[in-house]
């Protein structure tokens, strides 16, 4: 059912832009923001022949739940309209959550901010851990992290509007996990963008490498000056 709802908003963003909404969803409270190779990372296979070149959202999933329940407490999951209410301990939660339908909200992600720096310092933090538990950072992550959520973009356009954020449809799913050595849990993540991809401009596609990245690669090799409108549709404005 949520794919199907995913599919149909995806697709009144795309014949709304062919009867004029593209227009409307440009004016107005536009959103932008300065991304880079970390967060829109060139296609599988690149370079792409044809008109249909696109960048790749990456963002961190935030898929641990501790980490996750900071900034989707049982309090914002039943405004977005989930069942909270049975414990993760209860013999039927693992039914409950497991059949828990995903649902479609607006996320706010935030560049490089306060959430990333608390992802990296418990990253660096766990490099020193025995090698099973150890996870390496890495200099090519995307800083692009996911920190509110809600029904409608304007609060959140409000909220942050003086912060390096950009405000995205998207689809959030519930997660149950029971580890004999962890116990069980209960989280909810960002399990995809309504539109994953943006479209690359052709007058821009001679700006971006010529291949892909090198596994050792340290540094982003571009940047994208990225456009938000008021339907959630994104448009690049320049590369660098």
């Amino acid at each position: 059912m949520s794919r199907l709802v995913v599919a149909a908003l995806v697709l009144l963003m795309s014949v709304g832009a062919l009867f004029g909404a593209a227009a409307w969803n440009r004016s107005g409270d536009v959103q932008s923001i300065r991304l880079t190779e970390r967060e829109l990372e060139l296609p599988p296979r690149w370079p792409v022949d044809g008109v249909d070149a696109r960048l790749r959202f990456r963002w961190q999933a935030r898929g641990e739940p501790q980490d996750a329940r900071l900034w989707l407490p049982d309090v914002k999951l039943r405004e977005l309209g989930f069942t909270t209410g049975v414990p993760a301990g209860a013999p039927e939660a693992a039914h409950v959550y497991g059949r828990s339908l995903p649902r479609l909200a607006w996320v706010a992600f935030e560049l490089d901010g306060p959430a990333w720096k608390a992802i990296e310092q418990r990253r660096m933090m766990t490099a020193a851990a025995p090698a099973d538990r150890a996870v390496t950072p890495s200099p090519n992550d995307s800083r692009l992290v996911p920190i509110d959520a809600a029904v409608s973009p304007d609060p959140l356009r409000r909220r942050y509007a003086d912060a390096a954020v950009i405000v995205l449809p998207a689809v959030i799913g519930m997660r149950y996990r029971n580890l004999p050595t962890e116990g069980p849990s209960v989280w909810a993540e960002v399990t995809s963008l309504v539109a994953s991809d943006v479209s690359i401009p052709a007058h821009l596609r001679g700006r971006l490498p010529a291949a892909r990245p090198l596994p050792t690669q340290s540094a982003p090799r571009y940047e994208v000056d990225l456009r938000v409108g008021r339907l959630g549709a994104v448009w690049v404005a320049d590369v660098r």
